[in-house]
């Protein structure tokens, strides 16, 4: 029977029972990192911190910290919030593969 083993570096150790061998796999970035750099990407160049875009929505800073290192995944409804308060379309803070292939009927933005 396999089992992991987590390792200090982030990087787990795929062992079998028997220690015959083991496979080093790398922690994968999740959806929730690359929405924080994603908001961190737009929240910057606003000169904004981290404690005034929580003031604006109404969370405090350790909240958008999370967000941002990919801790916790905000909801929807905060998600829209920091978008709205990031002056951007929610779906521009999602689009994933950066392609901008998505059309937003609200603010029309994307390219499909």
């Amino acid at each position: 029977m396999k089992k992991m083993k987590k390792l200090k570096s982030d990087k787990k150790v795929l062992t079998n029972k028997n220690n015959y061998g083991k496979l080093k796999l790398t922690k994968m970035k999740n959806a929730g990192d690359f929405l924080g750099n994603r908001i961190e990407e737009y929240r910057k160049p606003l000169g904004l911190s981290q404690h005034r875009l929580g003031k604006k929505i109404g969370i405090s800073r350790i909240s958008i910290n999370k967000i941002e290192t990919g801790k916790t995944t905000p909801t929807l409804k905060i998600a829209n919030d920091i978008a709205n308060a990031l002056g951007v379309c929610i779906y521009q803070v999602f689009d994933l593969d950066g392609t901008g292939n998505y059309r937003c009927l609200n603010c029309n933005c994307g390219n499909i």
